[in-house]
């Protein structure tokens, strides 16, 4: 019974390892909470790293090996996907990269409508550098109620 839950356990592991790190496989990729998650991918790391750990002192126990090493391996292989991932498009980063002759510095920002001021939206625009502006207006939905 208690091989079973282990089985059953890394099945829903591995298939839950496989929608965070690739969520566009399973057109996830622009739905909630999926869309936050791909966005934090350092924190991704870490979270399937201390899974890894954890399944390693798992190993000591003998009844747990064959559960900790099936887990050990979809974390690490999480880990993997997730870094090198990360390694190729970025982890994130507080600053721009540095403007080159060639390159256009594109900013775009909802500003929910009137929710921020044209000054804002100016000084933005001059302390990014930008070269293209864009404003999308996501309109806030509103309830109607008859009488």
């Amino acid at each position: 019974m208690f091989r079973l839950l282990g089985i059953l356990f890394t099945v829903l592991l591995a298939i839950a390892t496989a929608v965070v790190v690739w969520p566009q496989l399973f057109h996830l990729e622009q739905t909630f909470p999926f869309a936050q998650i791909v966005a934090a991918r350092g924190v991704v790391l870490a979270a399937f790293l201390v899974v890894a750990v954890l399944s390693l002192l798992l190993l000591l126990a003998k009844p747990l090996r064959g559960f900790a090493a099936s887990v050990l391996i979809v974390a690490l292989l999480g880990a993997a996907a997730t870094g090198a991932i990360g390694y190729l498009r970025g982890f994130g980063a507080d600053t721009l990269p540095e403007p080159t002759e060639s390159s256009i510095r594109v900013l775009t920002w909802n500003t929910a409508g009137d929710e921020v001021s044209a000054d804002e939206i100016a000084q933005q625009i001059l302390d990014r550098g930008a070269d293209v502006v864009a404003l999308p207006r996501r309109r806030r939905r509103s309830v109607s109620r008859s009488p």
